[in-house]
């Protein structure tokens, strides 16, 4: 399968106005209707829902999409402020023929892009992330319409999500562990709040009072420390951090500690084999996934499957597995069993769940996995100096020899699908090796792009 144009781990994503332009955006709503009409070719309606975090820029877009769609005979239910997962349940919910969440996740404002999702509420397959890029790339135009389809809105629809999770929950009703929740300013807050009340969970938010710019500013997922604080002021049992559109959540403990996601993701393992209803003795990692835990779970007779970085991936192999649980170390984990789309709040339900099946707290239960030392160093790149980093036959070379050269480490160099960066993660047994090797891959790479 070749490498999209467009696509990268979480949809399309880019600065407004600069990747991420009018014409862009233009072109991707042709290719949405195209891939609409050229899926569903009868007289029968088409619909498409759309849902959107809490940026500003979200409306501008919205527009963009609804009246293209509209103009090319397609109803769109436009469903508001919403996290990822509930647009994913929505769209299936209430039978659309495809999902457009406008999100750029755990990006600042400036940033903003479009994941898509299938009837069933999938994120879009790899071949079918490469269709989709095709139509945007060729600007492939639908077929025109005698029709115009209809625009409305539904802002109650939320509620079927949040009603579906408390049912999903109901056993976890009469619980009153304290729970702090960091919402970075986005789209999970309300929901988060309705479904942890009607459980009976004792939650203060915080950051979650809008105002279309400071999505993600200082705070959430990828802002750690921010909650920390507050924990340790507060009088919590667990801690939560959402990112802007609440598809990943960072766990703390009561006294305000970081738990590595794939230390959760262990005790989840953990928790459900116990139980007898983890499938096949096996769960959905990446290659991110901590080698250290990775050995912790072999240690209990659970073996790890790794795929690419992004929940899509994690999602298509617990599918084609049949498997119970799976996710990333930074957040995103998937419970099939709920829902097909990685979900914050149904991470943290699970969390919770855990947490009030026994009387040890967080902090106890979170040094049953070993961590390996790892660096992680992040470096600026545009997209073309992305293309020409990995297809530079020198750094290739480069990226095998230090991988012989350090070979008790583990060395991976990535860009990233959705920000202007490359990603390097250096895994081994001392922290000063892991960062000494990170800063010199680094170094390389700015050489090769003579920055």
């Amino acid at each position: 399968m070749g490498k999209c144009q467009y696509f990268g781990t979480d949809g399309i994503r880019g600065i407004i106005g600069e990747r991420l332009d009018a014409e862009l955006i233009t072109r991707i709503a042709n290719a949405t209707a195209n891939y609409v009409t050229t899926k569903k070719q009868d007289d029968t309606t088409r619909k498409v829902i759309i849902g959107t975090d809490t940026r500003a820029s979200c409306d501008f877009i919205v527009h963009i999409f609804a009246g293209i769609l509209s103009g090319f005979g397609i109803d769109v239910v436009k469903v508001g402020i919403v996290p990822t997962a509930a647009l994913s349940y929505l769209t299936n919910k209430l039978a659309a023929d495809l999902g457009v969440m406008v999100s750029a996740s755990h990006c600042t404002a400036k940033y903003n892009g479009v994941k898509v999702f299938t009837p069933e509420g999938e994120k879009l397959s790899e071949k079918e992330n490469q269709i989709f890029d095709n139509m945007i790339v060729k600007r492939a135009m639908p077929a025109s319409s005698k029709t115009v389809g209809a625009i409305t809105e539904d802002l109650k629809a939320i509620k079927l999500w949040q009603n579906f999770l408390v049912k999903k929950f109901a056993n976890l009703k009469g619980n009153k562990l304290r729970v702090a929740l960091d919402c970075a300013y986005g789209s999970g807050a309300e929901c988060a709040r309705n479904v942890l009340n009607a459980l009976g969970f004792d939650v203060t938010l915080f950051n979650d009072k809008f105002d279309g710019f400071n999505i993600n500013d200082g705070c959430g997922a990828t802002k750690a420390s921010w909650l920390s604080d507050k924990m340790k002021d507060g009088n919590f049992d667990i801690g939560l951090a959402f990112d802007g559109d609440a598809d990943r959540c960072i766990i703390f403990d009561e006294l305000g500690n970081h738990i590595h996601g794939d230390v959760v993701i262990y005790l989840l393992a953990k928790h459900f084999k116990e139980k007898g209803e983890l499938a096949k003795n096996k769960i959905v990692g990446t290659i991110l996934t901590n080698l250290g835990v990775e050995n912790s779970l072999k240690e209990i007779g659970i073996k790890l499957v790794r795929t690419d970085v992004g929940d899509a991936p994690v999602y298509y192999a617990l599918k084609d597995e049949g498997l119970t649980i799976g996710g990333e170390t930074c957040g995103h984990v998937i419970y099939p069993k709920v829902w097909c789309a990685g979900d914050g709040l149904v991470f943290a339900l699970l969390v919770l769940a855990t947490l009030g099946s026994g009387d040890k707290k967080l902090s106890e239960l979170s040094g049953a996995a070993t961590v390996y030392p790892y660096k992680s160093i992040n470096t600026e790149a545009t997209p073309e100096q992305k293309k020409q980093l990995f297809a530079d036959a020198d750094f290739k070379r480069y990226l095998k020899d230090s991988a012989v050269k350090y070979s008790d480490s583990r060395i991976i160099v990535r860009p990233s699908g959705t920000e202007n960066i490359v990603r390097v993660t250096v895994e081994g047994a001392e922290t000063v090796a892991c960062e000494k090797i990170a800063t010199e891959i680094v170094a390389k790479i700015k050489q090769v792009l003579g920055s």
